[in-house]
């Protein structure tokens, strides 16, 4: 039994897009454009962009985001990692041109950043132990900023 899906999806969490969007083999859409997708995809993409928030408990709403089917081949998984590099390097060249009134750019190079994702099960043991070293490291550093206090 393999634990590791076969679709890698790419999350554009700062663009958001009307339509779909296709660029040569991608066609990126927005979150909410569920139509026309497999139910295993579907299922997915509810989990992972449940995953983004810009601060605190502000979820990311609107986002956009492709997939790709991947059968084990690196050729073809290359391939969708050459088409989302050249589809972010075009965003960014295309919204980072200045406005003609401030000379700013109308968004940074940073809102064509993209993160890729694969789902995957794993041991809730491991979500434990990530909790606990947290739990840990959260400790350390307010025992260290009470030592400081003191020390003033």
């Amino acid at each position: 039994m393999t634990t590791e899906s076969k679709y890698l999806f790419a999350f554009f969490p700062y663009l958001k897009t009307s339509d779909p969007v296709p660029y040569r083999g991608l066609v990126v859409r927005n979150s909410d454009d569920l139509a026309d997708l497999p139910t295993e995809v579907t299922q997915h993409l509810e989990i992972l962009r449940s995953m983004f928030f810009l601060r605190d408990n502000l979820r990311i709403q609107k986002m956009s985001y492709t997939y790709h089917i991947s059968e084990d081949d690196e050729n073809g998984i290359s391939q969708f990692m050459q088409q989302l590099l050249e589809f972010q390097s075009l965003v960014c060249f295309i919204y980072s041109s200045p406005d003609p009134t401030s000379g700013d750019p109308f968004l940074n190079y940073e809102h064509s950043s993209f993160y890729l994702l694969r789902p995957t099960r794993f041991s809730k043991y491991l979500v434990l132990m990530i909790i606990m070293w947290s739990c840990s490291q959260m400790q350390s550093s307010l025992k260290g900023m009470k030592e400081k206090k003191l020390r003033v």
